[in-house]
Parts: structure tokens; sequence; C-alpha cells
């Protein structure tokens, strides 16, 4: 009980240095901060119709720079750079919002951003925070989901890169680690973690699944355990096949496995 407390102490106290842009269910950290409208995927105006939930008017009735698809075209958004203001949660919608005024750099033109936190997805999100925002260091613990009764598995993912998960068996906690890339692997058998600081985590027999997607997954020792806690992942290699992974997901899993910790 006494390990726990301090490792929940330890993450309550001070912020990580990480250009880490989406808030996730913290949308006042963006308060103050200069963002930059991200341009659209390839394709994604033309399949989507354009940025959504960008007003022109404080009362969210008027869709900026409206286009023949009820949308904001990414000419009159891209690459923009605008401060936030401020925010204002309301509910007074079908989800709850929070709105944020957001005043352009340049022209100190005031736009408004309709953000669910609920609904809210790192993928479709589109601001970049100029220097990246300011996290608590339990910033990542948001990311820890659950599911099971009486004996719950805890976890942290992103389903394309990674699974980090927690469980108990006989009253010991279990963890393992899944690594996942598209590519097929060169051969069917081996695992490599490449670790800051020159460190590894390899598993040279270990099988690897291909199906559509190639996934390496095996349980974490004590040892490795120390190593993920302190040490950023570079990059992995499943059946020779090298994987990538980036700097926000690294910091993710290193920073989450602290939280499943304390679960």
């Amino acid at each position: 009980m006494k390990h726990v407390t301090l490792l929940l102490a330890l993450l309550l106290i001070g912020f990580l240095n990480a250009q880490e842009s989406f808030p996730y269910k913290r949308p006042e950290l963006l308060i103050n901060k200069e963002v930059t409208v991200k341009p659209m995927h390839p394709g994604s105006e033309e399949a989507f119709g354009g940025y959504e939930n960008f007003y022109s008017d404080s009362n969210w009735s008027k869709i900026y720079k409206e286009n023949n698809r009820s949308k904001t075209s990414s000419s009159s958004l891209t690459n923009r750079t605008f401060k936030v203001v401020s925010s204002e949660f309301t509910s007074d919608t079908p989800f709850p919002y929070h709105v944020f005024k957001l005043e352009d750099k340049q022209t100190k033109e005031l736009i408004y951003y309709m953000y669910n936190m609920k609904l809210a997805r790192n993928d479709i999100y589109p601001f970049t925070v100029v220097g990246g925002l300011d996290v608590p260091a339990d910033f990542y613990c948001d990311y820890v989901e659950t599911y099971g009764g009486d004996n719950p598995i805890y976890f942290i993912e992103n389903m394309s890169i990674y699974k980090l998960q927690k469980k108990m068996l006989k009253g010991k906690a279990k963890y393992s680690l899944n690594l996942i890339m598209t590519a097929e692997p060169l051969t069917q058998e081996g695992i490599v973690v490449n670790l800051e600081n020159n460190m590894s985590i390899t598993r040279p027999d270990y099988p690897i699944i291909s199906d559509k997607r190639t996934f390496g997954s095996f349980e974490l020792t004590a040892k490795e355990i120390e190593l993920l806690k302190n040490n950023k992942i570079t990059g992995f290699t499943l059946g020779k096949t090298k994987g990538f992974i980036g700097d926000r997901e690294a910091i993710a899993i290193k920073e989450g496995l602290k939280c499943l910790m304390s679960k």
C-alpha cells in the first residue's frame, strides 16, 4: 500500500516535457496556448466535406466559412495560428461541449471551436499546439481503460500501434505488451524493442501473429517493467521487419505504465 501511495504522489508532482497537442479530458490545458490548424489528410476533405465544429459567432449558430457541405473548407483554416483566449462549458446541446474562443494571431479575428471530450479522438483533432501542452505527470492516466468485474484488466492502447495491459493472477500483477504494425513480417518469430540509452528488450524465439496486421505480444519481467518505466521506446522489430512508434505513443507507454502500476 505504501508503494502505491508513493507512486501516486510522484505522478501528481510536476509536468511532463512532451510535444503533446491533444488535451483529451483536460481541455483547460489549451487556455492561453497558441494552436495551429493541421492540414487535412489527403482525400479527407472530399470524404468528409471539410473541418467540423468551427463557428463564426459566440452562439454557435453560424458555421465559419460554410461550404456547400455544411462544413468549413480547408482553405479557410489550414495552417492558421490562433490563441485560445477562453473556454466555456455548455450542456445546451445533445452532447456537452467545451467551446474555445480563438483569436487569429495575425488578423485578430475571433472564431469559436466546439470540443466534446467524450467524442474527441487525436486522429480527428484539428490542432497542433505551438510548443506542446504542459501536461501534468498523471495526464496519461486518463487513457487507462478497464474491463472485467471482480478481477478487472487495466490497459492503455493505440489500436494501430500498441496495447499495454495489467491483470492480476493469484494476487500477483502481470504486465504484457503487444506491439502492432501493418507490414508483413519477414519471419514468423522474434521481437526486439529498442529503448533510450541503448537499452533493449528481446524475445528472439517468440512467435509473430500476422493476419492483415502483425502482432508481437509478450509478458514483461520485473526488470523489463523498470526499463519501460524509465526509458522511452524508440523503435521495434517484429519478425525482422521494423515498426514505427512516434514520440507521443512512446511517452504514453512510459507514463501509462506508471499509471497501471498504481491500479
